[in-house]
């Protein structure tokens, strides 16, 4: 089955095996589809329902969901300063990998740094407010 390019290698970032088929093979999660296990909802792009969904209370996870969100709808919701920067690198993430995989592996490395540097900062924050 033909799956279409990956062109958003923010979306993966919790998902890593989706594909964009109607029918879900057993196992496998559909997102950004109608119908979809997790797609748009309310004002909520597809990874902020993913969060909300799952309930996943994590500051670094919200502040990535936020700078998400901005690039995705387009709304500046948040108006993330850091988010033209992290569209930007997406950009050229996509125009220098072809292939879906290195774009896959690409996105999972770039938001998985991004993570690491959110949370190293909220463990610094909570640190110096307890001095």
């Amino acid at each position: 089955m033909a799956r279409p390019p990956v062109h958003r290698p923010e979306r993966p970032l919790s998902v890593r095996e989706a594909k964009g088929s109607q029918a879900a093979a057993p196992g496998e999660i559909r997102f950004d589809i109608v119908p979809g296990d997790f797609t748009h909802e309310g004002d909520r792009c597809t990874f902020e329902t993913l969060v909300a969904r799952t309930g996943l209370a994590d500051p670094a996870v919200s502040q990535i969901a936020e700078i998400v969100h901005d690039i995705d709808l387009k709304d500046g919701k948040y108006g993330r300063a850091d988010g033209p920067g992290i569209q930007r690198l997406l950009f050229g993430l996509v125009l220098s990998h072809r292939e879906d995989e290195d774009r896959l592996a690409r996105g999972f490395a770039l938001f998985d740094d991004l993570y690491r540097s959110f949370s190293s900062a909220v463990r610094r924050s909570k640190a110096a407010d307890k001095e």
